[in-house]
């Protein structure tokens, strides 16, 4: 079995082992990188056709992409900066029976609160992750006992 022997200046030639170095390892990592590839232009294709669905045109606006969403789902959604304690999360959904409430870091820059609220947005809301709540009916307690559910 071929060892790793010195090519040039830093490079190593491939062997057929199973180790770091070897064929198997290269073609490997060769095919994930190619799913990766696949997978992000899969969801780059949906998220265009999500965007032209909602009449959204570039540049993006999050203010006009949270209303278009509004309007498509027949229910507000509120966007509030709030001073979140920096050991917890940055953003947090809540759903109410009547609005969505996005909560959003107050204490960052405009270009990382628009991340904090597309993910909230397109990840939670528009894709419809929620977690698994501790409440009764699949729902989160709130203090004044009004039923919602949150996803960060």
């Amino acid at each position: 079995m071929p060892s790793l022997e010195p090519k040039g200046e830093g490079e190593r030639a491939p062997t057929t082992g199973s180790g770091r170095g070897s064929l198997r390892h290269l073609a490997r990592r060769l095919l994930d990188a190619r799913r990766e590839r696949t997978a992000g232009r899969d969801l780059e294709r949906r998220l265009r056709q999500e965007l032209q669905d909602l009449d959204i045109q570039p540049p993006l606006s999050v203010t006009e992409l949270c209303q278009a969403l509004s309007k498509k789902r027949g229910r507000p959604i509120i966007l509030q900066a709030h001073p979140l304690p920096v050991s917890g999360p940055s953003g947090l959904w809540l759903e109410t029976d009547k609005a969505d409430l996005v909560l959003y870091q107050k204490d960052t820059s405009p270009l990382h609160q628009d991340h904090i609220i597309l993910h909230e947005v397109m990840g939670h809301i528009r894709g419809d992750h929620r977690p698994t709540p501790d409440g009764p009916n699949g729902r989160w307690p709130c203090p004044d006992s009004a039923p919602m559910r949150c996803a960060g």
